[in-house]
């Protein structure tokens, strides 16, 4: 797929596999791209930039994350990325559990060993992904070629390492999570 394709096919409005439906990906290689719709503006009291403006912003719908996988089934990926595992394992779950911290009434918890965290109580993000995210799957032999490119053409909020000049909002996301990772590492203390 050319760079042109590969933006075109994550930004249509069309195509979307609801979390509870990732295990009929197929596919070992691909690029994946996870979205909420916009009840996500409605519920986290957190500043978001100008929607109208920014290319992540579909219709009904905000591209929020994109990854690659190369070596292990996608739908294993977008297990974690759907609420299961813990949320370090997931910078997508991560990223928007902090967001609707306040608004779900959950709260970051370190684990046993530092770099462990999870939502408590889990269920309640859980359920709120499975009610309002979707993801979008692309097969392809070139997967972290064309998540660059995606990356890199449609700055999405929560892939804040990937980009060589994050926006302000990236960095606030960033932000957000570093300082709930320090409160629930305190908590622990």
């Amino acid at each position: 797929m050319t760079s042109k394709e590969i933006i075109s096919f994550f930004t249509s409005p069309d195509g979307f596999i609801r979390a509870d439906e990732r295990t009929s990906v197929d596919g070992q290689e691909g690029v994946y791209a996870c979205y909420s719709d916009i009840h996500l503006l409605k519920q986290t009291n957190r500043p978001f930039p100008e929607f109208e403006s920014w290319p992540w912003r579909l219709p009904n719908h905000l591209l929020l994350y994109v990854g690659s996988v190369t070596k292990r089934p996608i739908k294993r990926r977008l297990y974690y990325h759907a609420g299961g595992g813990r949320a370090d394992q997931s910078a997508f779950q991560m990223r928007l559990g902090c967001l609707l911290s306040d608004a779900l009434d959950i709260q970051l918890v370190q684990g046993r060993r530092p770099h462990f965290f999870k939502f408590e109580p889990s269920l309640k993000l859980r359920r709120w992904i499975l009610d309002h995210v979707w993801f979008k799957v692309a097969i392809t032999d070139h997967a972290d070629e064309c998540e660059t490119l995606v990356i890199q053409g449609l700055m999405p909020p929560f892939n804040v390492e990937d980009l060589s000049q994050p926006t302000t909002f990236h960095l606030a996301i960033r932000d957000i999570e570093t300082t709930l990772r320090g409160q629930a590492s305190d908590a622990r203390r």
